[in-house]
């Protein structure tokens, strides 16, 4: 799982991530996930991602959504 604290219009410098699914804090099976970790998010509308790999020069193609 990896949650975005950057709003959706801006763009980090942070670590690149291809995951199986993107969707917000407040979709049931991402906040599931959310209070099982005890993860503290700011807003409902933060950018979850579902099934994230790192991406690296290896996979890169490999994989569905981006999430930066």
């Amino acid at each position: 799982m990896y949650i975005s604290s950057e709003p959706i219009s801006q763009c980090n410098t942070g670590d690149a991530q291809c995951c199986n699914s993107v969707t917000t804090a407040s979709d049931p099976s991402a906040a599931a996930l959310i209070g099982l970790l005890g993860i503290v998010v700011r807003s409902v509308d933060v950018l979850v991602g579902l099934g994230c790999t790192p991406i690296t020069v290896i996979n890169v193609g490999h994989g569905a959504n981006w999430q930066v």
